[in-house]
């Protein structure tokens, strides 16, 4: 019985530290106080009393509140670290500048894209491609799925690659020309609204002009995420 009373109390302990992080220092302090009325009560001799007559039950006891006001400061101050670290806002870090130009530059002379560019003689022009503010991973596969796409179409022959902006948005275009140079006075579908999102910060879309493939990326300056010409709908 001893050791079940004993046992009841190093719960309590645990219990009044609880009360104390997550309600404050009046509920730790109100646990330890319940706690021990009803440890004494039901588990102590004299049962169903709240007289003690036995020393050790009378340590104990006297253990256990020292130990419950003695854990009442630190568990206060934990759990209000605890509430303002859940109340501060995620850091975020800035995305960096990466120039898009550059990074062509060094994805279409890795050999497989290499070989299939001469091997078909597909021309790209990027003179009017920037820089955009997004991590470098996005970059990378922004660009590597949009020329993945554009050459999935055995009569490409040239891609146009620029830069645009709209209001908090940066904008990737490219032309996947299957003519080249376009026909003179023909009517000719130079853009289109997005209408397919590839992400909850990011859009890709895409559709055929009939001389060309269009696509259309927004890269939106903060937390970017991976953008997939080819999730586009017609």
């Amino acid at each position: 019985m001893i050791e079940t009373t004993y046992l009841v109390l190093a719960l309590g302990a645990i219990l009044s530290l609880c009360g104390h992080a997550l309600g404050g220092r009046i509920a730790g302090l109100g646990v330890t106080a319940l706690w021990s009325a009803g440890t004494a009560y039901f588990l102590m001799e004299p049962l169903n009393s709240f007289q003690v007559s036995s020393p050790w039950d009378l340590a104990a006891l006297a253990i256990y509140g020292t130990l419950g006001i003695v854990l009442a400061k630190p568990a206060l101050a934990a759990g209000q670290r605890l509430r303002n670290k859940s109340a501060a806002p995620a850091y975020r870090p800035p995305c960096k500048l990466v120039d898009f130009k550059t990074l062509l530059a060094d994805l279409t002379s890795s050999s497989e894209l290499s070989r299939c560019l001469g091997q078909r003689h597909v021309e790209i022009e990027a003179s009017r491609l920037g820089a955009f503010r997004c991590s470098q991973d996005d970059a990378i596969c922004a660009l590597s799925h949009l020329l993945t796409d554009a050459l999935s179409d055995p009569q490409v022959c040239r891609i146009n690659l620029y830069s645009g902006d709209r209001p908090g948005v940066a904008m990737l275009f490219a032309d996947a020309h299957r003519l080249w140079p376009m026909p003179l006075y023909t009517p000719i579908a130079i853009g289109n609204r997005d209408r397919s999102p590839a992400g909850a910060t990011s859009a890709a879309t895409s559709f055929d002009n009939g001389y060309s493939r269009m696509y259309q990326i927004s890269l939106p300056a903060a937390h970017q995420r991976k953008a997939s010409p080819s999730a586009a709908g017609e």
